[in-house]
């Protein structure tokens, strides 16, 4: 509970300034209130510039993605981004295209390395890599 009431405390503290400020105060306080053990990512949506802003345990910089870059229609192919890639700034041309190889070998790693994931069996690995395939696009 005292993590909400700092961020609260905080944002009440807010006084807009120069263009970037409220960006980085929004990052100085998901620091105050994250947890050095638990806090995997941090993510900031600029919703006025269709930003979205984030920052990783495995990569510290501040990156972003530009809304505006990507075309959201069923017809184009669905976009992944590895989060432990080590860029910074704009990201928006790194996202590539989904294929079930690399949804795959993200849940292989990802069950791999988390302790109480470790026995999930092969058979449901593979459901899992193939479920996004089961998934159709809707307007």
């Amino acid at each position: 509970m005292g993590r909400f009431v700092w961020a609260s405390k905080m944002l009440d503290a807010y006084a807009p300034g120069p263009p970037g400020k409220s960006m980085s105060y929004a990052f100085e306080i998901l620091d105050k209130v994250g947890s050095q053990e638990y806090t995997w990512w941090s993510i900031v949506y600029d919703i006025a510039n269709r930003r979205i802003h984030f920052r990783t345990k495995t990569n510290p910089s501040i990156r972003f993605l530009d809304l505006a870059a990507f075309d959201f229609s069923c017809d184009q192919p669905v976009k992944t981004y590895d989060l432990d890639s080590k860029e910074s700034g704009d990201v928006s041309e790194e996202f590539e295209d989904y294929s079930c190889e690399k949804n795959r070998a993200l849940i292989m790693k990802t069950f791999s390395q988390t302790e109480f994931l470790k026995e999930v069996t092969p058979d449901l690995l593979e459901i899992l890599a193939r479920y996004p395939e089961s998934l159709s696009c809707v307007h």
